[in-house]
């Protein structure tokens, strides 16, 4: 069977040979310094056109490229910028990507670190129809030899600047669905070492629940054992009075830190700017609790700052506002990330005084956790009343954009694969 793509307006009026009976006649440039991402878009769909065709195109630096032939360009090299009679991303905003065609010639690039990539997966899609439905399973592919496409010429954008969630199985499913933006701390697993972000502001976040990072209590966590910026990992077995007071009067080592405590915070503060050294002065850093639920503390100074802010969360905030207006003087493209996550916790906002705001480089994440996942902000449920109150309560303390949302397709069941039944939320 032979797959055939519509024209759009502006593409080249000859139709594109792929591939006929198994063999093509094209093969795959990519820049001479080609970046990781250049490399790694440029595979990928040398692998899908060889399962969808059989036809195995080379992939060539253009320095190799002799200049004759038809050929996938996948980012653009000097070979592509002179067949295309210029730089085309002028007018492209940020994250757009293009798929065209000019002759028997494709196009595949975009602007940002990661354009190459999503628009050699735009064209594995569209115009030669591999799906990836979930990512405990391989992508299906068809099984067409012959190969020609109408011409075309697409682009692509993003909704949303910032998209990360939540691995499982293969990470390549997340990246070639646009979702890359929690890639590069486990980057190693798909085969290449840095495969950078796309948004104006490098978001290299932490894993969200932290403070198990960033004052070890007994020993660095799985993900952090290679954070060689933080100067120790027993600070429980040193400095007791750091972590919770528990119900029964006692300092106990697996739950929270306790927030009232000025050493405490300035160790905290020390951990949190080795944590932005090590990955540059553009980052989101995270300082939120650890995954363990009950109320951070019931020492005394805890609990006064609780019931003055009417928030079971104030001693983190109270923290959370003295470090963020630290940074603003001495790191200001640093944002500090944290999540409203648990009633008992930190979801319940704390009360400002009147006027006042949050810094402008706090970010909070609002993770519902102990709701319906499957229930929309208009069921009468007292809980998702609540918790939509919270929400709308964040959005008028928080600044501008700094407002994110964690959604929960239900995680811990069938409900990992994506698409989700409760998306509309």
């Amino acid at each position: 069977s032979t797959v055939v793509t519509t024209a759009a307006a502006e593409a080249g009026d000859e139709s594109v040979a792929l591939a006929e009976n198994g063999v093509s006649g094209h093969r795959i440039v990519i820049p001479v310094a080609a970046t990781s991402v250049e490399s790694l878009a440029a595979e990928r769909l040398a692998y899908y056109i060889a399962e969808i065709t059989g036809a195995t195109l080379p992939i060539e630096s253009s320095a190799e490229f002799d200049g004759s032939g038809p050929a996938i360009f996948v980012g653009l090299s000097q070979p592509a910028l002179d067949r295309l009679g210029g730089d085309p991303r002028t007018d492209l905003a940020p994250q757009e990507h293009v798929a065209r065609s000019l002759g028997e010639d494709v196009f595949l690039y975009g602007v940002g670190a990661h354009g190459a990539y999503h628009a050699a997966m735009d064209f594995a899609e569209v115009s030669l129809g591999k799906r990836w439905y979930t990512p405990r399973e391989a992508p299906v592919l068809p099984s067409t030899p012959t190969v020609v496409l109408e011409p075309f010429d697409r682009v692509g954008g993003f909704d949303f600047a910032h998209r990360r969630v939540q691995f499982f199985s293969d990470l390549r499913f997340y990246y070639e669905h646009g979702a890359n933006m929690g890639v590069t701390p486990r980057a190693e697993q798909i085969g290449i070492e840095d495969l950078g972000y796309e948004s104006e502001i490098d978001d290299t976040l932490n894993l969200p629940h932290s403070f198990d990072g960033l004052v070890p209590a007994n020993g660095l966590p799985h993900y952090a054992v290679d954070w060689n910026w933080i100067p120790r990992s027993d600070y429980f077995a040193t400095n007791p009075e750091w972590f919770t007071l528990n119900e029964q009067g006692v300092r106990v080592s697996n739950r929270q830190l306790c927030l009232s405590n000025d050493a405490l915070r300035a160790e905290l503060t020390q951990n949190v700017l080795g944590s932005v050294a090590s990955r540059g002065d553009r980052c989101v850093v995270s300082v939120s609790a650890n995954d363990t639920p009950n109320r951070f503390c019931h020492c005394g100074p805890c609990t006064e700052l609780m019931d003055q802010y009417q928030s079971p969360g104030r001693p983190l905030y109270d923290y959370l506002i003295e470090l963020c207006e630290e940074l603003e003087t001495s790191k200001p493209d640093v944002r500090v990330a944290t999540l409203a996550y648990r009633r008992d916790q930190t979801q319940v906002p704390p009360t400002l005084p009147a006027g006042e705001t949050l810094p402008s480089n706090l970010v909070i994440d609002f993770a519902p956790i102990e709701d319906n996942y499957f229930a929309d902000w208009s069921h009468p449920d007292p809980e998702i009343q609540e918790t939509y109150a919270h929400l709308q309560a964040w959005g008028e303390i928080v600044a501008p954009g700094n407002l994110w949302a964690w959604i929960y397709p239900n995680p811990w069941g069938t409900g990992i694969s994506m698409p989700v039944g409760n998306v509309e939320r």
